[in-house]
């Protein structure tokens, strides 16, 4: 699904582009321009409306239509005012970054190919400074694919990390209700039946105790096997020092 959406994307973009090449490309056409661009900001920001974005969220959504305008837009702007020799024509590196980071990597590739295709088909005589400004698109466009993969791999690193902090308080929250709710109570029960023994020295007060131990080993034995990251001695040599002061 995700495949096909990101071909869709592609499509679209590239009928954008054959589209503002197919106007600038008509002299009677090209006239409207500037009216053109109008619309298609105006296009532009009633999807931002109907989308319910906030008026300060100005960049293209990801994998939307909004990137085909903006693109449309661009090329517009620069192809109307004197193509490679525009003095707009570096907002086209402004335009890569946004297919980049707003659509899909292979995407970001044809549609790169695509506006250079778009201003070379439309130069009639390129000098080699334009060519050479062409060619720095794909180049600029690889530096671009770099920096979004280490930026999803550092949010990737971020949301792990949060997961294990989050799995971690979720342990510490468990062993805090296990010392709360068992451990003490029992360790309290405990000192109250060996005060008892040292003072009446009852037999059947000692077997109680002996099962009370008995009782909190077990559980602890227990809970320290789904918890290796507590030593399993530390609690049965405490235990351990319970049975011989009995």
């Amino acid at each position: 699904m995700s495949r096909l959406l990101a071909m869709l994307h592609t499509l679209v973009i590239l009928l954008f582009m054959v589209g503002i090449f197919w106007w600038l490309e008509i002299a009677r056409l090209n006239q409207y321009s500037l009216q053109l661009m109008a619309i298609l900001i105006l296009v532009y920001f009633l999807i931002k409306r109907i989308n319910q974005s906030r008026i300060w969220q100005l960049l293209p959504t990801a994998m939307s239509i909004e990137i085909a305008l903006t693109t449309a837009g661009f090329l517009l702007l620069i192809g109307s005012t004197g193509n490679l020799s525009s003095i707009f024509f570096p907002l086209v590196y402004v335009n890569l970054f946004f297919l980049v980071f707003a659509s899909h990597t292979g995407t970001a590739i044809f549609a790169t190919f695509g506006e250079v295709l778009f201003h070379f088909a439309m130069a009639s005589q390129p000098t080699p400074a334009e060519i050479s400004s062409l060619l720095s698109l794909p180049l600029f466009l690889v530096m671009l694919i770099f920096a979004k993969h280490q930026y999803q791999q550092s949010n990737q690193r971020k949301a792990k990390l949060a997961q294990e902090d989050e799995l971690l308080n979720q342990e510490e929250q468990e062993v805090a209700v296990f010392i709360q709710t068992f451990l003490k109570p029992k360790l309290a029960s405990l000192q109250s039946l060996i005060e008892k023994n040292k003072a009446r020295q009852s037999a059947m007060e000692v077997d109680q105790i002996a099962q009370e131990l008995e009782s909190l080993e077990n559980h602890l034995a227990g809970y320290l096997q789904e918890h290796e990251e507590v030593e399993p001695n530390e609690g049965e040599d405490e235990l351990q020092e319970m049975r011989d002061d009995v």
